[in-house]
């Protein structure tokens, strides 16, 4: 690094060490910036560069109340900056630095100009923003030699700048130095009822000094979320290019108008107006101005938003202003229509309360609307739009309302889910009888049931599946025919056993009933279930296998039969006993004559018998009502398992006992459920 170069440095390092003065009466020190003196045919680069530096050290050691900075400085800072790219060691603090001294408030520059051998060296200093100059200097010297001095010279002969700059500004305080920016708004809030939808933003601007500006311009917004501005005129200045502008008065304020634009909204809330103003060196100043905004309301409440066809509700509609805080206020008098269109035929809306000479609601002291909505017979969601439009403004800007009531018919859906199955083991004897019966059976019921509450018509879908097996076994004695002209019997003991199996089935679709499935009762539902009210028909068969042993002097005679007999008519399922009876009730009326008599009659006496014997249990359940377990549903379900036994002597005869033996149970798991449509 060679000498001149060195001397560079030191002299960059010592303006860049002058420790900066800290603001004096809140305002910031000026700032000055000194731009290159660019080398001619009088001086040399090198020389130039030196003595712009010579230049700038001396303002700044003449002047610590001002802030000084140098296109040789920032030429510096701007090398670094480039290095630490390269070095990637960059946290971008130069860049900001850089940044804060370009922009400066005041301009100091020098000249050297020739005459002969002589040399003259002219100073100023300007004001950045006026494009005025706000002091002088010149300095002979009599060589090259004499630069260096003559430079530092004409630089103090500037005098005091930072007097100089205060004093100046007293006479231009426009652009101020470091402006603040404060409004107030009046009326404080604005709402498109009743004319008051304009409010005036006033803007007091002051300097670093908090003293009033005259005579600046303040920049306004001029279009908002929710409203427009209106200023003294619209602003073509580059940075505030578009917005509304007024100037402040001797007093420091300046005026525009705030209006709301109901096209964009009438609700309450806030609407935000940015204001700026220009501050000296560029550096702005811009603030944010909030404008409540009362909102005017429309509501409508369906007392019932859903009804049955030519059903009706009372709709009530509101109409108020509300403020951002949440209060409400009624607006009464005031006309509203109702758009009737979307209506389908039949509908009808009556308004009960004031109208108007063309029929239109008016609204009352506490600003509502009470109308009468009658359905037509017509399902779906009828809507209906109501309308509140302010005097002066036109219809797509009117507050409005939507009502939406569904027509539908007033239907509920019920619900039968039951499951059941059982068993049984019978024993008897006495003397040489002896009697056996093993037997199970299961049954399944599903059941949907659609109701109009408004009629009581039910359509109901149902099915059931019922299944038992019995097997059968009887011993003893029995008259025996020995003779082939039936004039003589003996006694002869026999053997008869039975294997029974049923399959029954039945379903219907659409069973119509009325108020007979699903009955309200005490703000609950019930569906009774013993019975069931719905007949089911009966269809399958009872298939049978038979084997009959008679012993004729110890010789074995056997008769043997099998079949089916079909399962036939109409049943009631259900009740608190086991629906063992579905089997005897499933058997058919048959001639006397009908070959198939005998064993219709059979099976139904051990139906008779098994279903007598099962008849000793029972599900104690089996009526109550429903429990509401969500919005419009209502439910019960239960188990019920219910078992008997009997192990004992009957009677005794002739030194004989009667012995008896019989278990039984029964399990059954329902499910009951309704739900409003």
């Amino acid at each position: 690094m060679n000498l001149k170069r060195c001397l560079l440095v030191f002299i960059l390092l010592a303006v860049l060490s002058t420790p900066a003065l800290a603001d004096t009466d809140m305002c910031s020190a000026p700032t000055v910036y000194v731009p290159q003196t660019a080398e001619g045919d009088s001086i040399p680069a090198e020389t130039a560069a030196l003595l712009n530096l010579r230049f700038t050290q001396t303002l700044q050691g003449a002047n610590p109340g001002v802030r000084i900075s140098s296109a040789a400085e920032i030429g510096e800072l701007l090398r670094d900056e480039q290095e630490r790219m390269a070095a990637g060691t960059d946290n971008g603090d130069i860049r900001v630095s850089i940044g804060q001294k370009v922009n400066a408030e005041y301009v100091a520059a020098f000249s050297v100009g020739q005459v002969g051998s002589r040399y003259v060296v002219t100073s100023s200093i300007a004001d950045a923003d006026l494009f005025i100059v706000v002091a002088r200097a010149a300095v002979e010297a009599a060589s090259a030699d004499g630069l260096d001095g003559a430079v530092s010279q004409a630089a103090a002969d500037l005098g005091d700048l930072s007097g100089r700059i205060r004093a100046h500004e007293k006479t231009h305080p426009v652009p101020p130095r470091g402006p603040s920016l404060s409004a107030i708004i009046s009326p404080t809030s604005v709402t498109s009822e009743d004319i008051r939808e304009t409010t005036t933003i006033t803007v007091t601007v002051t300097n670093c000094a908090g003293k009033p500006v005259p005579d600046t311009r303040v920049y306004f917004e001029a279009t908002t979320a929710r409203g427009q501005v209106t200023g003294e005129g619209k602003s073509e200045e580059p940075g505030w290019y578009g917005w509304q502008y007024a100037v402040t008065g001797p007093d420091g304020t300046a005026r525009a108008t705030y209006r709301l634009v109901a096209s964009k909204g009438t609700g309450a809330g806030k609407d935000t107006v940015t204001i700026g103003t220009d501050g000296r060196g560029g550096m702005d100043a811009a603030a944010r101005v909030d404008i409540p905004i009362t909102g005017v309301m429309l509501e409508a409440r369906p007392t019932k938003p859903e009804i049955p066809p030519e059903g009706q509700t009372d709709i009530t509609v509101t109409l108020f202003e509300l403020s951002p805080d949440g209060d409400r206020r009624p607006l009464a008098d005031r006309t509203l229509n109702l758009e009737k269109f979307r209506l389908s035929d039949g509908v009808r809306v009556i308004v009960a309360g004031e109208t108007d000479t063309k029929g239109n609601p008016v609204t009352d002291a506490n600003g509502e609307v009470l109308l009468k909505f009658i359905a037509g017979t017509k399902e779906g969601t009828e809507q209906m739009r109501i309308l509140f439009q302010d005097v002066g403004r036109g219809y797509p800007d009117a507050v409005d309302a939507w009502v939406e009531i569904r027509v539908k018919k007033d239907e509920y859906a019920g619900t039968v889910n039951w499951k059941e199955s059982g068993r049984m083991a019978y024993e008897y004897s006495f003397q040489s009888m002896h009697d056996f019966i093993a037997y199970d059976y299961s049954f399944s019921l599903t059941g949907h049931t659609i109701k109009e509450k408004s009629t009581g018509k039910e359509q109901t879908d149902a099915s059931y599946t019922f299944t038992d097996s019995s097997d059968i076994f009887s011993s003893g004695y029995t008259p025996y025919e020995t003779s082939p002209t039936g004039d003589h019997y003996d006694i002869v003991p026999f053997e008869e056993e039975w294997l029974v199996e049923s399959s029954i089935r039945g379903r219907v679709n659409d069973y119509p009933t009325i108020n007979r499935v699903m009955n309200e009762k005490f703000s609950s539902y019930e569906i009774p279930v013993s019975p069931y009210p719905v007949l089911l028909p009966a269809t399958g068969a009872h298939s049978y296998d038979v084997a009959v042993t008679w012993f004729v002097h110890g010789t074995p005679h056997t008769g043997t039969d099998s079949g089916t007999i079909p399962a036939v008519g109409t049943l009631a399922v259900g009740g608190a006993r086991p629906v063992t009876a579905i089997r005897m009730k499933s058997l058919p009326n048959l001639d006397s004559e009908d070959p198939d008599r005998w064993v219709r009659d059979t099976l139904m006496r051990q139906g008779d018998g098994i279903n007598e014997k099962m008849s000793a249990l029972s599900d104690a359940r089996i009526t109550g009502l429903m429990k509401q377990t969500g919005k419009n549903v209502y439910e019960r379900s239960w188990s019920t398992r219910d078992a008997g036994s009997y192990h004992d002597t009957l009677f005794t005869f002739l030194d004989s006992d009667a012995i008896m033996d019989l278990e039984q149970s029964f399990t059954r798991d329902v499910t009951l459920r309704v739900v409003k449509l």
